[in-house]
């Protein structure tokens, strides 16, 4: 009879592990599959500038995003203290009587500072970013060194559509059914966000893994460029750049580092050009305009849609500062001899990634239960129950004492 009662007790136990793994089990899944979303926590920006100076902001918009979620936006009108031009008017609509009684850039710094400090801040391009750099510097204020993240960078890295051309805000934003009011800052800034979000949901990814995503080479390469792959890292990786105006370098130097931060440069203004450097202008050559036939055209092409941004050679020097230094070509290999032949490493088997919902890291190969930790869950209810039917302890008593080692078992698998 004490063996029948411990048989019965042993299955008892095994059905209650049993139990226990599979429900802790189930409840992991949801974490691994949606702890991403909690992670996506940022802050989207965007600029509107009253002419071809990118300092010329007049118009600050920015969207906080939780958990994946818009929880709550902020826009303000700026005053440049300089002209207005009509085809930055013909953009965005805003006017210098619009901004007549706006604050100064230098008035709302601060007030921006607090919103984007700590947090990662997404812009579509890299033009938003320039242009608050160079507002602070203009206003005689420290650049901020903000966390950015360029949400077009990472839609090149996601749709192949997208890894070349057509990258603009517009366009992506049809794609992915964004409704919204193009040239408004604050709703640029929303749709930024929202283009980043559709991104990570396209991957799946924690927000730190989209930023590393951004990062990497583009991986829809077209085979005539596969000899530039190097350069896929650079500042301005993937853009056509286009120069017009008197340089204070030569237009091959120039060129040459365009090259280097990854651009490719052409001669004329196209639909394929996405940046335009300005520098000084002849009026002899101009006929007498104060822009060249470039500058225009290229703004035509932006008041129709055309993701083009029009700098000038300031800024574009900022943008190659930071362009990777050319590799140096590494040594040949050895010739293996024919006696020994070099052995392949075997494949190195991929451990499971877990992700933590509390705040999205990737944990790897994050076992929960160690090899000595798992004997010890199966032996010591034996051992205690074995203890339990020899000293003759009632049934109450036994299942009592199975539901405590069932919690016994809970807390140690976590």
């Amino acid at each position: 009879m004490l063996i029948f009662q411990f048989a019965r007790f042993r299955a008892d136990l095994h059905v209650g592990i049993l139990v226990i793994a599979v429900t802790k089990l189930i409840r992991g899944i949801p974490v691994a599959m949606d702890s991403y979303v909690s992670s996506l926590s940022f802050v989207a920006v965007d600029v509107e500038t009253a002419n071809s100076d990118v300092s010329s902001i007049c118009q600050v918009g920015v969207a906080i995003f939780e958990g994946g979620e818009l929880r709550d936006t902020w826009q303000t009108l700026v005053n440049p203290k300089s002209s207005f031009d009509g085809m930055n008017v013909s953009i965005h609509g805003i006017t210098e009587k619009h901004v007549r009684k706006a604050p100064v850039f230098k008035t709302i710094a601060p007030k921006l500072r607090d919103l984007l400090e700590g947090r990662v801040v997404v812009s579509h391009t890299a033009f938003d970013r320039s242009s608050l750099t160079r507002a602070h510097e203009e206003a005689g204020l420290t650049a901020p060194t903000w966390e950015w993240l360029d949400s077009a960078k990472v839609v090149r890295r996601t749709w192949p559509q997208f890894s070349r051309r057509g990258y603009g805000l517009a366009p992506v934003a049809e794609h992915l059914k964004i409704k919204f009011e193009h040239h408004d800052a604050l709703e640029d800034a929303r749709a930024s966000g929202e283009i980043l979000l559709a991104c990570a949901h396209e991957h799946k990814l924690p927000l730190p893994d989209i930023v590393k995503l951004s990062k990497r080479r583009i991986p829809f390469s077209e085979p005539k460029l596969a000899a530039q792959t190097p350069r896929e890292l650079g500042s301005l990786s993937g853009e056509v750049v286009v120069f017009t105006g008197s340089l204070n370098t030569s237009r091959m130097e120039a060129a040459n580092q365009a090259g280097l931060a990854g651009a490719t440069v052409a001669n004329n203004v196209t639909k394929k050009t996405t940046v335009l450097v300005v520098g000084d202008q002849d009026l002899l050559r101009t006929n007498g305009e104060e822009k060249s036939g470039k500058h225009r055209k290229a703004e035509e092409y932006k008041a129709r849609g055309q993701a083009i941004e029009i700098i000038g050679e300031a800024e574009f020097q900022r943008l190659v500062e930071v362009a990777p230094k050319p590799r140096k070509s590494s040594p040949k290999p050895k010739p293996q001899t024919a006696a020994r032949p070099a052995k392949e490493a075997p494949p190195r088997a991929r451990q499971p990634v877990y992700l933590d919902a509390s705040s999205g890291p990737v944990i790897e190969d994050a076992r929960e239960v160690g090899p000595g930790l798992g004997l010890g869950i199966v032996v010591f209810p034996y051992i205690f129950a074995w203890f339990l039917l020899k000293k003759g302890y009632s049934a109450k008593a036994r299942v009592l004492a199975f539901l405590w080692m069932g919690w016994v078992v809970w807390t140690a698998m976590g």
